[in-house]
């Protein structure tokens, strides 16, 4: 007889739980009041009370105490249930959910959903949408396909982002932030939109200062592409040949600096609304596509998926 995707968790964690009791006889914890200079040790999961009927929550619930589960992360993509339409939220089901993990002693760690924005949001602003590097602009219906540059939708994942903020700065169970999911990880990892074009250029005055400046350094008067003008400068979409190498390697940095942006204004909200919990965010090990010394220099700890089947 076969076993459901529910069942089949239900038994791998009666297992762990025994291994729990067994690990716990071989060396005790600490008596309660004992000094100790170490952190606990989290033991956590995703979980997804969004996705999941509410009348399985608390078997959930009881369920990962059971295997020692410690904490979880939920709401990271639930953009669409928090805020049902612009400027109205309802954290009615989050705060629910919040409140029976931690009657079972499991603390929660909560994702802003800037990875995943609701169809509203791009229908009434589809300026937010990502232009690959073919020149395409994506469509909505999963996620990662919104313009780390734009002004609308930093403005739409702040607000969000401060509003989850408020509710759950002092609420009991809640112990940390992971800013948005995997920033830049994706099939299409850049944007080459008018607004990053705009962007690059403000941040190439930047970095320059001067044309002058510029030109010597990217070697533009191979194949006659001296700039006269910031304005001229493009964004390294397809054309007749490669594209100027430091044009190539700049905009690259430009790119990676409009994430970290983007996540540093969400942690300056937490860190001033919420100064007692950590914030993080997370991504796989090997992404060349954003500058991990940079996205993680302000926040408490880097956070590294492990995706075995990958």
């Amino acid at each position: 007889m076969g076993m459901n995707r529910r069942q089949w968790l239900l038994a791998a964690g009666a297992g762990i739980a025994s291994w729990s009791v067994l690990r716990g006889a071989r060396g005790a914890a600490p008596e309660q009041g004992a000094a100790s200079d170490k952190a606990p040790l989290l033991f956590g999961v995703d979980y997804y009370p969004d996705q999941t009927p509410e009348p399985l929550w608390q078997q959930d619930a009881s369920q990962m105490a059971a295997m020692g589960v410690t904490n979880v992360r939920i709401a990271e993509f639930a953009w669409a249930l928090l805020e049902p339409e612009e400027g109205t939220f309802d954290f009615s089901w989050l705060e629910r959910a919040v409140d029976l993990l931690h009657s079972r002693g499991i603390a929660v760690i909560l994702g802003t959903p800037s990875a995943a924005p609701p169809p509203w949001l791009t229908q009434k602003y589809p300026e937010v949408l990502m232009v690959n590097d073919h020149g395409m602009t994506l469509n909505p219906g999963a996620r990662r396909f919104t313009c780390p540059t734009n002004k609308t939708y930093r403005r739409l994942s702040l607000a969000i982002a401060t509003e989850m903020a408020r509710r759950f700065a002092s609420t009991p169970g809640v112990i940390g932030w992971q800013i948005d999911n995997e920033l830049t990880l994706g099939d299409n990892a850049r944007c080459y939109c008018r607004f990053c074009r705009q962007g690059f250029q403000e941040w190439l005055r930047g970095r320059y200062g001067t044309l002058r400046s510029l030109n010597e350094a990217w070697g533009t008067v191979f194949w006659s592409q001296t700039y006269s003008s910031f304005e001229q400068i493009p964004v390294p979409l397809p054309s007749g040949a490669p594209p100027n190498p430091g044009l190539a390697l700049d905009y690259d940095r430009y790119q990676s600096h409009a994430n970290v942006t983007f996540l540093e204004e969400q942690l300056t909200v937490l860190r001033k609304l919420c100064p007692t919990h950590f914030v993080t965010t997370n991504n796989v090990s090997l992404v060349d596509t954003i500058n991990f010394r940079d996205l993680y220099r302000n926040l408490d700890f880097f956070s590294g998926d492990n995706y075995p089947g990958f």
